[in-house]
């Protein structure tokens, strides 16, 4: 088992534990949660389950009673901030906005209107907006009046890293899901059943009486001699009187350790059980010839570790399909319309 606990896993299982455990926020029926994202106001959530970005989001959950206070739009700490450029006349549009969603164009009045879209989900990243300045169309990260809402770093340097960080994070998450998959899949096989019936065993005290690492020569088809090496410990314990004898250390496999064809982990094994030393034995009350040395609890919490990664995973993608498909539905939904004082602009090339 000493192969699962290799650096990489356990690094692995521990920054996703921490990650689930920052990103997961419980709010409750009486309550409302704010998200600050980089500091700039992003959304509010409403009761269950909500999830954060680790790191880069900021909560901050009130009562219904404080609620109203606090989101009040003459209240500049907790409603979207915008950038000093936003509100210059200069840098917007005082003749409205055309926006391109597919293969249709429609009118937004004011840039207000285009940042509502936006929140509604309406307008995405990848959607075009014209710019009369330059008459061109833009996307819709590339207008000015919208910095705030697609990256909330202030530096222009590091967009392309806010970019990066929106299109790989849903496959970090598969990642972790996977891995947390192929955990709790390593510790069944490693005798996760046996681990858990063993929990009800009872102790008793014993002594060691042969300790010593067993090889095993197998002779292949092909004529070459493969050795295969095992801890064989022996010990001695007393149950209601009555003396037992077994060489049973984990429950990972019937009898003795797993072979292998390192010997470096029988020696490991040998190394903690010496001739004379005293254990714990454990055994089952019902068949008191069934003992073991190590019951296998850190089976139990590998499992747990993987299968809080592989849920975190599956939820934290469930709703970002969940938000997908809300999203689909208002793109599909008829825009509002307004009159507009001029005409479409030509399609993209």
């Amino acid at each position: 088992m000493e192969s699962v606990f290799e650096a990489p896993v356990i690094v692995a299982i521990v920054v996703a534990s921490i990650l689930v455990a920052k990103s997961a926020k419980l709010v409750r029926p009486d309550q409302r949660m704010i998200v600050e994202r980089m500091g700039a106001y992003n959304r509010t959530c409403g009761p269950g389950w909500q999830f954060i970005v680790p790191f880069l989001e900021r909560s901050i959950v009130s009562s219904l009673d404080e609620f109203p206070q606090r989101t009040n739009r003459d209240e500049p700490a907790l409603v979207e901030t915008e950038p000093s450029h936003a509100h210059d006349t200069k840098a917007s549009d005082p003749n409205g906005w055309w926006v391109r969603v597919g293969e249709k164009s429609h009118w937004a009045p004011e840039t207000e209107t285009l940042r509502s879209w936006l929140r509604e989900g309406r307008l995405g990243r990848n959607d075009l907006v014209w710019e009369a300045r330059g008459s061109r169309w833009i996307r819709s990260t590339e207008v000015q009046e919208l910095q705030s809402h697609f990256y909330p770093f202030s530096p222009i340097w590091v967009k392309w890293r806010y970019d990066l960080f929106i299109a790989i994070w849903p496959i970090v998450v598969l990642l972790i899901g996977v891995v947390g998959v192929s955990v709790m899949s390593a510790f069944v096989n490693a005798g996760l059943l046996s681990a858990v019936q063993a929990l009800s065993w009872h102790e008793t005290p014993g002594r060691i009486t042969h300790s010593a690492v067993l090889a095993q020569g197998e002779q292949m088809v092909t004529g070459v001699t493969i050795t295969r090496f095992q801890p064989d410990i022996r010990y001695e314990y007393q149950v209601t009187g009555r003396s037992y004898e077994s060489d049973s250390v984990d429950l990972s496999a019937p009898g003795r350790v797993r072979e292998s064809p390192d010997s470096a982990d029988a020696k490991r094994v040998v190394a903690r059980y010496s001739p004379g030393d005293q254990v714990t034995v454990y055994f089952d009350s019902a068949h008191p010839t069934s003992a073991t040395l190590d019951r296998g609890e850190e089976r139990i919490v590998g499992f747990v570790i993987g299968l809080v990664m592989t849920a975190g995973a599956a939820i934290v993608l469930g709703l970002r399909l969940r938000r997908r498909a809300a999203r689909a539905r208002v793109r599909n939904s008829a825009f509002p319309v307004f009159p507009s004082a001029s005409s479409p602009p030509p399609p993209p090339a």
